[in-house]
């Protein structure tokens, strides 16, 4: 019925062409038109039968899936039990008897080459986005070690020039080093703490200047 609706669909559309010619020619045209009609069925046909043999292999291979995925969940919990009755049996003292159960074979389960390979194929798709986020991952952390690094390098630069302000500093008032401003600090008079940290916050805020000029020099 269905090559028959087509084959009056097509004569509809040619129907002008019919007009003028010869019943051997109209008789022809027909038979040509009725041959390309049923190829073009037979190529739905085989289409169709291609697609559903997909589709048929596409869910048995879901079932079996799922079908490996409870037997490995089956057996991963029934390992997690052994292990919870191993540490109660050690904890109470008492000989821990394992109990074997093989739950998730590996080998039961088979694919065919055709589903083997959408498998293979959405596999690596799943490895390229990972590799393509680790690598994303590792330039954002790079850019932030580099960041990191040449803060302390400049926190490195402003503490070395700091330390070398201060020597000047003591140099400039007669201190040998730092031993000796503490021992003087000390040898004050009934001293202060407020004062001491007061004298020595002084030093190290001009220290500070100091090296902030520098650097910014630089």
């Amino acid at each position: 019925d269905g090559t028959l609706d087509l084959v009056n669909s097509l004569v509809d559309m040619h129907q002008e062409d019919f007009v003028g010619l010869d019943l051997d020619g109209n008789l022809r045209k027909l038979e040509f038109m009725r041959k390309r009609a049923t190829e073009e069925v037979d190529a739905w046909q085989a289409q169709l039968k291609m697609v559903q043999e997909w589709k048929f292999k596409v869910d048995r291979a879901a079932q079996q899936m799922n079908r490996m995925r409870d037997a490995y969940y089956r057996e991963l919990f029934h390992l997690r039990e052994q292990v919870y009755q191993q540490k109660k049996a050690e904890k109470d003292g008492e000989k821990f008897q394992p109990s074997y159960a093989l739950l998730f074979d590996p080998t039961e389960y088979t694919m065919e080459d055709e589903v083997k390979k959408l498998v293979d194929e959405k596999v690596t798709l799943i490895r390229q986005e990972l590799d393509t986020k680790m690598k994303q991952l590792e330039v954002k952390n790079l850019a932030k070690i580099n960041l990191l690094t040449d803060q302390l390098q400049t926190t490195k630069m402003v503490l070395s020039r700091k330390e070398q302000l201060v020597e000047k500093v003591m140099a400039k008032h007669g201190y040998q080093g730092e031993a000796e401003v503490q021992e003087e600090l000390g040898s004050i008079k009934n001293p202060s703490k407020s004062e001491a940290k007061r004298q020595a916050r002084k030093i190290s805020e001009r220290a500070d200047k100091d090296a902030e000029k520098d650097v910014s020099k630089q």
